[in-house]
């Protein structure tokens, strides 16, 4: 299937679409079953006491939530709909690992899950 957003995302041959309804400080490992190229994420955060952070890891290893350093992180604030592309593509060659948040890198809740649902979608080529 060929995925079109915009023009300024054309189509991308062979990609992806992972959808975590209800994520939290759950780890989920390898959601791309080994490397590839991050297109986007979409980040769904309708509570609206805090923000929340997706904490993504370029590893199938174990990950210590508030230990292991994110590869990255993206950040939504509370009760709202964040989209983030990534153009060529963001490359990971283990495969792409990642958890939801209360709090960003280095705070005290970097750790914690979000009081509500938080939904993670992400569209990736393998390569």
């Amino acid at each position: 299937m060929t995925l079109k957003s915009s023009a300024v995302f054309p189509e991308i041959a062979g990609a992806v679409l992972v959808s975590k309804v209800s994520t939290d400080t759950t780890v989920y490992y390898n959601v791309t079953n080994g490397p590839g190229l991050l297109r986007a994420v979409l980040v769904n955060n309708l509570h609206a006491s805090h923000d929340a952070f997706v904490q993504f890891f370029d590893t199938t290893e174990t990950v210590t939530r508030g230990t292991t350093e994110p590869t990255m992180q993206l950040p939504a604030p509370a009760n709202s709909t964040r989209v983030y592309y990534f153009v060529p593509g963001i490359n990971h060659t283990s495969g792409l690992s990642f958890f939801t948040s209360r709090g960003g890198i280095g705070t005290a809740d970097d750790a914690s899950s979000p009081t509500g649902s938080v939904l993670v979608s992400l569209i990736y080529t393998a390569t």
